[in-house]
Formats: structure tokens, C-alpha cells, sequence
């Protein structure tokens, strides 16, 4: 369209999405993402204090989260709920 102004941000979001994808493209491989330390399993979900963790999203989950801090973090961790990143 002639009178469509150029959007530098929305030039910038496609480049920056742009670039796994050609990753992708070239290597066969989803780049890898990189974990926080404890994150939701993935299937499960969490109530926490800042709300509805997900696995689906493998959410972070800290210490300070949990009303039991990280007593509640381990025991998330040992029935399988959450996993180490």
C-alpha cells in the first residue's frame, strides 16, 4: 500500500522471529531453549502466589511463589510436578 508508513518496531519483531526460523530451516533442529532452574512438568500445573503456573509453558517456578518456600519447591520436585531445569 502506497500510503503505509514504515514501522521500525514492527520491522525489527519480524527479523528477531525470523532468525530461528532459518536456523530451523538450516540446520533441521529447533534451536534449544534454555530452562530456568525449576520449571512446571509439563502436563501438570501449580496455584501459586503469582498465580496459575503452567507446564504447557513450563513456567518458572520459584521459592518465594509457594506459601512453603522452598520446602514446598522440593516437595513439588520429589512428586514430580516440577522439574529441574
Amino acid at each position: 500500500m502506497p500510503n503505509e508508513k514504515a514501522n521500525p518496531a514492527k520491522e525489527a519483531t519480524t527479523e528477531a522471529t525470523a532468525a530461528p526460523a532459518k536456523e530451523v530451516r538450516a540446520t533441521g533442529k529447533k534451536p534449544e531453549v534454555k530452562k530456568p532452574p525449576y520449571y512446571v512438568a509439563p502436563g501438570k500445573s501449580l496455584t501459586s502466589l503469582k498465580g496459575i503456573l503452567s507446564g504447557d509453558t513450563a513456567d518458572e517456578v520459584k521459592a518465594e511463589y509457594l506459601a512453603g518456600g522452598k520446602e514446598a519447591v522440593d516437595a513439588f520436585v520429589k512428586s514430580g510436578h516440577v522439574l529441574k531445569g
